[in-house]
Parts: structure tokens; C-alpha cells; sequence
């Protein structure tokens, strides 16, 4: 189990630290790189338990109680009225994540039923309409047009 050196570090060390790997996370931009940087640093347990902090914080946000959360991710009242008090106090960080993180299933959602769409219609004005709506609910637009080529087929919204 992860613990602390028993050296001391001032608050202004450890917020330095902190910062330094924020910095390190920033540089690298896509998900692969990420992996690799957060397997180096962190351990198996380490990795367990910033994810389960993470879905505490989504659970909390979504309503669920201590109880559901403790059963289903292993964990105690304390580590989650901790979590509690975080996003009481202040939370914005994990609020940031989860909005995002929500934005993110929502776009891969209107996606799925966009493909969806036009996999089970044969009509074109029947697809192009329901994609219209589906692309509504994520970007706002009057007018669309759809464009036909040869080898593209493209979609303006405007």
C-alpha cells in the first residue's frame, strides 16, 4: 500500500510536486503517451486508487448513496465522506472531469445513433433528418446542407 515518506515535505514542496507533474502530463498529448507516463509513475494500487476516487466523485455528483458506492467499488464511508468534503468545499476539478467526461459519452452516444441511422434507412431525406437532430442536442445550427460527391460524402452545418 502507497504511503508517505516519513521526510517531510513543506505544502509549498508538495504543490511544486504537484505541479511538476501536471507540467510532465501536459506534454505529452495523446492517450498512449499518457499511458505510458502514468504506468511509470504510478503502481497498480496508486492507478486503483485515483480511479476510485475518480467514480466516487461521479457517483456523489449522480445522486447515489454511500451504500451503492461502497458495494460496488470496495471502498469505505470514510474514503468516500472524504470525497464528500471535496467536492463540498470546493470540487471544481472534479467537476471539470465530469462535465467533460459526460460531454464526451453524450457526443459518442449521438454518434452511435447517427450510424445507426443511416445503416437502417434507406431513404436519404429520412437520414439527413435524424442526423440534423442528433447533431442538434451538441451543436447549434439553423440551416444544414448536405453535400454529394463522388467520393465524400459531407454534411454543413451552418
Amino acid at each position: 500500500m502507497p504511503r508517505l515518506s516519513r521526510y517531510k515535505l513543506s505544502s509549498q514542496h508538495i504543490d511544486e510536486l504537484g505541479g511538476r507533474i501536471v507540467d510532465a502530463a501536459l506534454l505529452v498529448r495523446d492517450r498512449e503517451g499518457l499511458t505510458l507516463f502514468f504506468n511509470d509513475l504510478l503502481t497498480f494500487t496508486e492507478k486503483a486508487m485515483l480511479g476510485k476516487r475518480m467514480l466516487i466523485a461521479l457517483f456523489l455528483e449522480n445522486g447515489y448513496s454511500y451504500a451503492e458506492i461502497s458495494k460496488w467499488l470496495k471502498v469505505g464511508y470514510t474514503t468516500i465522506n472524504s470525497i464528500s468534503d471535496r467536492l463540498h468545499n470546493d470540487g471544481r476539478g472534479f467537476r471539470l472531469v465530469i462535465k467533460k467526461l459526460e460531454r464526451e459519452k453524450k457526443v459518442k452516444e449521438i454518434i452511435n445513433n447517427i450510424n445507426k441511422s443511416i445503416a437502417t434507412s434507406i431513404d436519404i431525406r429520412e437520414s439527413f433528418s435524424m442526423v440534423c437532430s442528433e447533431l442538434k442536442k451538441i451543436i447549434p445550427f439553423v440551416r444544414a446542407c448536405l453535400i454529394i460527391s463522388i467520393r465524400v460524402l459531407c454534411l454543413t452545418v451552418c
